[in-house]
């Protein structure tokens, strides 16, 4: 049977990255509209999310959970509904685990800390999705791991390649290809910015 997911069935979305032919499928869309919908998967299709505003929802296997403000994370293998905005990596060959929180619950962070990176969704396996907090202050710089996404949630950060040179500001994301050298920056007092792998 094939698999049905909600770029097939849902009008609300941006494509903003399709690997959907790589040894590793997946894509990572953004929920752009305060619209109900629900993502069709099977049990190898795991969606791993950041919530962009507050006010979403989430119904799981007859669960409901929320409202969810800005700056939770959730992991969700199979079907579920959801609504409000968000950026979506669905992962296509990978049953992970269920797995939901907040990132200022496991990272309170103040102008004192010179650095902290907060692992929030860990690898079940080799070449399965991680997700990270990040956070930095004025002028530090730190060097990215390849084919990984930074998504801004807040500060500017100015990102550095020999392919780009680039002021990312809150709810920008940037893609770090596997050949690709890159370092960030922080240009504002305080930083804070998740970084996405999908294996």
């Amino acid at each position: 049977m094939a698999k049905v997911s909600f770029q097939n069935t849902i009008a609300n979305y941006k494509l903003l990255y399709d690997a959907q032919e790589s040894l590793f499928p997946y894509t990572i869309f953004r929920m752009e509209n305060n619209t109900p919908f629900s993502v069709l998967g099977n049990i190898t299709t795991t969606t791993i999310g950041i919530i962009e505003e507050d006010g979403a929802t989430i119904e799981y296997m007859g669960t409901h959970f929320g409202p969810l403000c800005k700056g939770f994370y959730f992991s969700i293998p199979g079907v579920f509904e959801f609504y409000g905005k968000a950026i979506l990596l669905e992962r296509t060959g990978y049953n992970g685990n269920l797995s939901m929180g907040h990132v200022h619950a496991k990272n309170p962070v103040s102008l004192d800390s010179l650095f902290s990176e907060t692992s929030l969704i860990l690898p079940r396996i080799a070449g399965t999705p991680t997700l990270n907090y990040i956070t930095l202050t004025k002028g530090q710089i730190v060097e990215l791991p390849q084919s990984s996404y930074i998504y801004v949630s807040s500060g500017e950060i100015q990102l550095r390649s020999p392919q780009h040179h680039t002021l990312l500001s809150p709810q920008d994301i940037h893609f770090i290809h596997g050949t690709e050298l890159a370092t960030i920056e922080v240009q504002s007092e305080l930083g804070k910015c998740f970084l996405i792998q999908a294996f």
